[in-house]
């Protein structure tokens, strides 16, 4: 798996020792980080919205806007992220607690304590994504842009093209390297249909199904023959059980 972690440290001899002790675990243990250093808080503020992270290393003594800034503004916009302090003061769980931190690390930062902290927080990770996928709430992707967990509702439908995994959502296009089949065995049959060999859709955002084709929110897709009669008899059956319904709730 891939994680995505950003570094925001004003101090370059700090970042770099981060950066190779970041990378020294990575290689110690094969877990893939994918590195992303700040020189201020403005800085990875700006690029935030644009790349979802999941391990923040925020430097507090930071010129302008401190670390505790940056993790109050971003707290507002991100509930999920792990956020880890590094401080040159021992006394900072208080401050730590307010903006619900992981843990702090005390410069000079400690290779064993940060592997330490670092086993929890992949644990805690990899702990949520069985969790929420268990509850059927998400789905998480081992995307290009680092592990992510999406909404299974915000899901239109998922396109394989080539060796890659396209995901259709109402908040944009993620990419991932899967196999259909693999999907398919993770994914709720009674929420995702497959249509045709390389196409998987959210049977809750399906509006309609002609003959060949299956409109999914304002994108048309095509059925196979094999699964296009299994497919009406079931979109067939959902509309009269709504018309049934609707029928009920004006007689009461």
């Amino acid at each position: 798996m891939t994680y995505r972690i950003a570094l925001c440290e004003d101090e370059e001899f700090y970042r770099k020792e981060l950066e190779q002790m970041l990378n020294r675990y990575s290689k110690d243990n094969q877990d893939c980080f994918e590195l992303y250093s700040f020189h201020s808080g403005e800085e990875l503020l700006d690029r935030y919205s644009e790349v979802y992270f999941n391990i923040l290393f925020l430097d507090v003594e930071m010129e302008e806007l401190s670390g505790i800034g940056v993790a109050e503004k971003i707290r507002e916009q991100d509930e999920n992220v792990v956020i880890i302090f590094v401080t040159a003061y021992e006394d900072f769980a208080l401050e730590a607690f307010r903006v619900s931190a992981f843990q702090y690390l005390v410069k000079p930062v400690n290779y064993e304590k940060l592997s330490l902290i670092l086993n929890r927080v992949l644990n805690q990770i990899r702990v949520n994504t069985i969790h929420n996928e268990l509850t059927e709430q998400f789905i998480s992707v081992d995307s290009t842009d680092g592990i992510i967990q999406l909404n299974i509702d915000d899901i239109k439908y998922i396109e394989k093209i080539k060796n890659r995994i396209d995901y259709y959502t109402t908040q944009g296009i993620f990419q991932s390297y899967d196999t259909v089949k693999s999907l398919v065995k993770r994914l709720n049959p009674v929420d995702f249909v497959q249509i045709n060999q390389g196409e998987i859709v959210n049977w809750k955002k399906v509006k309609d199904i002609s003959d060949s084709t299956i409109l999914v929110d304002d994108v048309e897709l095509q059925i196979s023959r094999k699964n296009k009669k299994k497919l009406k008899e079931r979109y067939d059956r959902d509309v009269m059980k709504m018309m049934a319904k609707r029928l009920m709730d004006k007689m009461d």
